[in-house]
Order: C-alpha cells, then sequence, then structure tokens
C-alpha cells in the first residue's frame, strides 16, 4: 500500500518512513500541504498522514483540499500533531474529514497499532459511514481562524516570557562582567590575556603602577611586553615561551624597565590555550612585582658571607661552583670526604671527580637550575675521592648570583648516603630472592588450581550424568506408571466385574501411590531438565486473577477439610503478567499447598502487590515454622525438616526447590522468613515483562 507522509521537519519523515515501511507499506514524502498536493494528484495513495503546522499550506488546508475532491472520500487521511493537541483542534480536524487525530509523540508500536486497525476497518467495510464534514466556507473560515488565532497567542506569549527570561540572564552576564572586573582591579598584581591569532591584549588597570604604561597603549602596541624586557633577561622569557606551544604552562622571574626608566623584577605565571590543531591560540597569566623581594634575596646573598664560617663546621658538604662547574668555595667535610687538599680541589672540575654519567646528571641539574632559575631538590650522583673510593651523595641545587643579581654559578649542600645505598641494595636483593620465592609460591598455586579445576570439571560431568540418568529413568517408570493408573481405575469402575469395599480401599490407596509416584517422577524430571539447560519457558501474557481462581478451586476442599481461613488480597482489580502460565501456576500452587499442609489451625492468605517493574507475592500462613538450624534445608533436593508432624504429611522433598528453579529461570527470586511454632512467610518477585 502507498502512503504519503507530510512533515516540514525532515526527522519527522524519516521516522514515520521507518515505522511504515517496517509494516510493508510503500513511502512517499512531502514538506507541506502543496508539495503534498502536487504528488497527491500524481499517483496512487491509500493514506495520508500529515502533520498541521507547516509552511506554505497546512495541515488543515491539506485535509479540507483533499476532502473537497469526491474521488478521494475513500481515502484515509491521518493528522499527527504535537502543536495543534487541543480538544478544539482534533474536533476542527474531524469535521474537516480526518479518519484519526492522533498526537505527538507516541510509542511507534502504539501507532503502528492505530494504523493497522485503520487499515483493516478499511478492508471490512466496503462502504463507509458519511463524515460530518463542514462544506460552507464561512463555518470552515470561522472555526480555522480560531484555531489559528489561537495557536498564535500561545506562540506570542512564549515569545514574551523567552524575551523576559532572556533579558534576566543579559542583566545577570552584565551584572558578573562588572563584579568580575572590580575583583580583577582590586586584586595588586596584573592580569593578562593576549590573543596570539588576532594580535590582540588584554591587561588590568593595574598596569600603570606595575609598568607605567596604559591599558590602551599595551592594547595599541601587540610587542610592547616583549620590548620592555632587559635583554640580558629575555633569554628566560624566550625559553618559558616556547614551552607554551607545547601546552606547558611556565613560571618565571625577570626584570623589566618601566616607561620612566626604572628597573623592576617580576614573576610570571602563564598558562596556554591551543585550538583543536594543537596550535597556540592565546596565553592567559599573572604578573607580579617581587622588586621587594628580590632585594631581599640580595641582602640574603650579601649576608651569606657572614655565616661562611658556620658552614665549615656543619656535617654536610657545602660546595659552590662557577658556570664552568669549577671550585670557587667548599667546606672542609669536603677535602675530608675527598681526601683532597684545598688547594688540590680549588679550581678542579667537578668532572674530574666523577664518571660521565654521574658528570651528565649534574650537567642537566645546573642546566635546569640555570634556565629556571628554581632549586633543585634531592639530586642524586657519584663521585670518586683521591683514592678512587665511590661516594655517593644527594644534594640540592642552588643559583648563585652577584650583588648586581647576575648568575654566576651554583651551590649547593650535599650529604653521604653511601652506606644508605648499600642498605637499599641489600634490601633489593632481598626483595628479589622474596619475588623469587613468590614466584614459586604462585607457580605451586597456579598448578593446584589447575587440579582443582579438573576435580570441578569431574564433578559437572558427573552431575551432568546425573541429570541425563535422571531423565532418562523418569521416562522409564512412566510408562508402567500409566499402566498402573490405567488398570486400577478400569477395576474401581468395575469394568471386569464388582469389587467388594476393601477391595476398592486397597485400590484407591493402588491409584493414590502411583499418582504420587508419578508427581515424584515429574518433578524429577524438570529438575533433571533444568540442570541440562534443556527446559523452556513459553511467555505469554495472562490474567493472574483467572490462574488464582483455578488454583483455589483445586485447593478449597483441602483447606475446608482441615477448616482454615484463607483470603487473597490485591486483586480486587484485574492484574495482567508476562510469565510462562504452567509454571506460574506450579510454583503458586506448590507454595499454598505447603502452606495448607503445614498448617494445623489458623489459616493462611495470599498477598499480591504490584510494583514499578514487578509483582510480589506473599504466602503467608499461621503454620508450624521452621527452626533457625533448618533454613539451609528448605530449598534443597529431598530434604525435609526433621519432625515428626513433617513425616507424617506426604512430600517428596522437590516442590520448593523446584519452585525456587522455575522463579530464577522468570528472573526472579524467592526467600522466606519463618519462627518455629508461629507460621512462615514465603517472598517472591517475577518482572511484569519477559522477553519471550
Amino acid at each position: 500500500m502507498k502512503v504519503l507522509i507530510v512533515d516540514d521537519k525532515k526527522e519527522n519523515l524519516y521516522l514515520l518512513e521507518r515505522m511504515l515501511k517496517k509494516i510493508g507499506h510503500e513511502v512517499v514524502m512531502a514538506e507541506n500541504g502543496k508539495q503534498a498536493l502536487e504528488k497527491f494528484h500524481s499517483d496512487n495513495f491509500k493514506m495520508i498522514i500529515s502533520d498541521i503546522l507547516m509552511p506554505v499550506m497546512d495541515g488543515y488546508q491539506l485535509c479540507q483540499a483533499v476532502r473537497s475532491n469526491k474521488e478521494f472520500n475513500d481515502i484515509l487521511f491521518i493528522f499527527y500533531t504535537a502543536t495543534y493537541v487541543e480538544k478544539e483542534d482534533e474536533e476542527l480536524a474531524l469535521k474537516l474529514g480526518a479518519n484519526k487525530f492522533i498526537r505527538k509523540p507516541m510509542e511507534p508500536e502504539k501507532f503502528i497499532k492505530i494504523i493497522k486497525n485503520l487499515l483493516q476497518n478499511m478492508e471490512i467495510s466496503q462502504v463507509k459511514p458519511k463524515k460530518d464534514i463542514i462544506k460552507e466556507e464561512k463555518e470552515l473560515f470561522k472555526l480555522y481562524s480560531e484555531r489559528l488565532v489561537n495557536k498564535l497567542e500561545q506562540k506570542m506569549l512564549a515569545l514574551e516570557k523567552e524575551i523576559i527570561k532572556r533579558k534576566k540572564v543579559e542583566e545577570k552576564l552584565r551584572s558578573s562582567k562588572a563584579f568580575i572586573e572590580t575583583i580583577i582591579n582590586k586584586v595588586p598584581d596584573v592580569i593578562f590575556s593576549t590573543d596570539i591569532k588576532r594580535f590582540r591584549n588584554y591587561v588590568s588597570q593595574n598596569c600603570v603602577d606595575l609598568f607605567g604604561y596604559t591599558v590602551e597603549e599595551f592594547n595599541n602596541t601587540p610587542q610592547l611586553w616583549n620590548k620592555i624586557i632587559l635583554s640580558e633577561d629575555k633569554a628566560i622569557y624566550e625559553e618559558a615561551y616556547k614551552n607554551l606551544f607545547k601546552g606547558e604552562s611556565f613560571s618565571v622571574e625577570y626584570r623589566i624597565t618601566r616607561k620612566d626608566g626604572g628597573i623592576r623584577w617580576i614573576r610570571v605565571f602563564g598558562t596556554p590555550t591551543l585550538d583543536s590543531e594543537g596550535n597556540l591560540e592565546r596565553i592567559d597569566g599573572i604578573a607580579a612585582d617581587i622588586t621587594e623581594h628580590m632585594k631581599m634575596d640580595q641582602k640574603l646573598r650579601e649576608s651569606e658571607e657572614k655565616y661562611r664560617e658556620i658552614l665549615e663546621n656543619i656535617k654536610d658538604l657545602y660546595f659552590e661552583v662557577d658556570l664552568k662547574g669549577n671550585f670557587i668555595f667548599f667546606n672542609d667535610m669536603i677535602g675530608e670526604i675527598l681526601g683532597y687538599s684545598k688547594s688540590e680541589l680549588s679550581g678542579m672540575n667537578y668532572r674530574n671527580i666523577m664518571n660521565k654519567e654521574s658528570a651528565k646528571i649534574i650537567f642537566n641539574v645546573f642546566n635546569t637550575v640555570f634556565k629556571t632559575n628554581n632549586i633543585y631538590r634531592s639530586a642524586e650522583f657519584e663521585i670518586k675521592n683521591k683514592y678512587g673510593k665511590r661516594i655517593v651523595l644527594d644534594s640540592n641545587i642552588y643559583l648563585k648570583y652577584d650583588s648586581t643579581g647576575k648568575k654566576i654559578g651554583f651551590r649547593g649542600l650535599a650529604r653521604d648516603i653511601t652506606e644508605r645505598k648499600k642498605s637499599e641494595i641489600l634490601r633489593e636483593r632481598f626483595a628479589e630472592k622474596l619475588e623469587n620465592k613468590v614466584k614459586k609460591r604462585t607457580k605451586e598455586l597456579n598448578e593446584s588450581l589447575e587440579q582443582q579445576k579438573l576435580y570441578q570439571e569431574q564433578l559437572l560431568k558427573a552431575s551432568q550424568f546425573k541429570s541425563k540418568f535422571l531423565a532418562s529413568m523418569s521416562h522409564e517408570l512412566r510408562t508402567p506408571l500409566n499402566s498402573v493408573i490405567g488398570f486400577t481405575d478400569i477395576l474401581l469402575e468395575g469394568f471386569y466385574g464388582e469389587i467388594n469395599e476393601k477391595q476398592d480401599h486397597y485400590l484407591n490407596n493402588i491409584r493414590s501411590s502411583a499418582f504420587h509416584l508419578l508427581d515424584l517422577i515429574n518433578e524429577v524430571l524438570d529438575i533433571s531438565k533444568i540442570e541440562a539447560g534443556k527446559i523452556e519457558l513459553n511467555i505469554e501474557e495472562f490474567s493472574l486473577n483467572k490462574i488464582a481462581n483455578q488454583i483455589i478451586s483445586t485447593l478449597k476442599p483441602m483447606y475446608e477439610e482441615k477448616k482454615l481461613k484463607f483470603e487473597v488480597i490485591g486483586l480486587d482489580e484485574e492484574k495482567f503478567i508476562q510469565a510462562d502460565p504452567i509454571r506460574f501456576k506450579e510454583i503458586l500452587y506448590n507454595l499454598l499447598n505447603n502452606a495448607i499442609k503445614f498448617t494445623k489451625k489458623g489459616g493462611f492468605r495470599l498477598e499480591i502487590a504490584e510494583r514499578e517493574d514487578h509483582l510480589e507475592f506473599n504466602i503467608i500462613d499461621t503454620g508450624i515454622g521452621i527452626a533457625e538450624e533448618d533454613f539451609d534445608l528448605i530449598f534443597k533436593e529431598f530434604k525435609r525438616v526433621k519432625s515428626d508432624y513433617v513425616y507424617s504429611v506426604e512430600g517428596t522433598g522437590l516442590g520448593l526447590s523446584l519452585s525456587k528453579r522455575f522463579i530464577e529461570l522468570h528472573g526472579g527470586n524467592i526467600s522466606f522468613t519463618s519462627k518455629l511454632g508461629e507460621g512462615t512467610t514465603f517472598t517472591f518477585i517475577l518482572p511484569k515483562k519477559m522477553i519471550k
């Protein structure tokens, strides 16, 4: 069947096309009423599904145009709309001649069901009842205008609300911007942002205090910042700038020349922003005036001379080298450890007391300290004393400045950790031995696990053999049992002559025992099928009320004979569930039958509670109850609680185990609570819907 679908939104057309093609229809699409009419006159369609709110020609106009042509009276016309959803909109649609008015959104399954029903009704009835269609243009124009004005009013109201909302947001943004600018201007440091691609700068007002230049001067001269850096410190700035292109932040200290010619030390922290291709797009950061701090450092360096005597007396090694690595100062501890006199060590290069590997480590440390101006902590390296003995040192390395702040070398404080390193080596060897032992024990454990795995496989095979054996034996036992039951029934009916009272009694006992044995065989067969994974559920939707009534009718003689009270709670209204009706009936029958069997007096009840995605069933009795030490036996095959009363009641010990397995096959679970002498409550939960 060919269907014409009309909607100005392509995604809606796509969804409709998929749903209709799924049920075998050929689909043609149009984006407005005018386009639909052009396609409609050139092809043979059986159905039109149209939106209402569309440009050029809306759905109402399309429907009126179709219905005004007598040739198209048999065509199904369906409105599918998300805008015109009021009762008056639907009434106008039906008066224009629409067969159905559907509001978006709707679940695909429900939508397809409506379409199928309309098509079936069209096929069943060749002569369709005449619809009360508006023919007078005056009446049509009045109703159409009313709905159009109504929608316009709604749109205007929504637009006004949106405008008010946007104004509030804009006001908040302006307030936030003003608040942020106020905070930025109160911060003593200079906050900056540089747009690399557009060559634009942003600097906070504090730039006047720090640099002497105005915001406008920075904005109009993109390279101004670079120009005011002292030439001696440009290498520091350029090295940090290179790291920005790698996406790395930086923190550096260097000197700048103010507009009035004054020299200031600044500490700059910058962070980069990269574009989607990994190119540097923007730099954001903070610049702080650290001139006073650097003056304090200078005073500190000058005062260091006063404390050199202290350095001579400490147990750690203190040393100073120039930028080439030659010793220019050291304390007596170095001479003592290395075995050199002061005259021998003075002017000696650090490479002379190290192997190539250690010399490379120290060179890289010095290079890092020089470039970053930061302290390098815990530089570990090896040296040789005058007699060839290897000594391991752990040192902190600092930059050394002259009185003008120029870098002139490095200084360090080192500690002899030779003995500690020896201890670490011993610990590593011990750890290695320990690791080997662990590996050995792990191997032994893995071998043990493999043996355990083989044992488990053997157990699994034994279990499968047991299941096959039980299934086979159950089938073999059914044949003679059927004969026993059948011939017993024939004798009881007197087919071969009258039987006396004693014979009747014995034959009924035989028949009852045979049925009991047959039930046992059926339960064993079900369990063996479940264990073998061969049992399948036949899922269908059915009424809980009907199933419950059937079970209650079967059990009624039993609980009435014991004068037990019974009530059902939660089935005042009809409830439905998707499950295997036969297995569900077995579950409910077993649990209610147990409640009757093990309740001497009082009564029992069935409570059914409906939750969001599942149903909860409670079977509550006032029976003999279960002792806590017997809880583990309840769901085990062929296990029964040790009790004189339990032994007096007929049973196989399979009912609860089988019920539990059926419940779990349905994706549910079962539990119970009980108190000896007071009663038991069994609770099981099943999902409302299952995948067939």
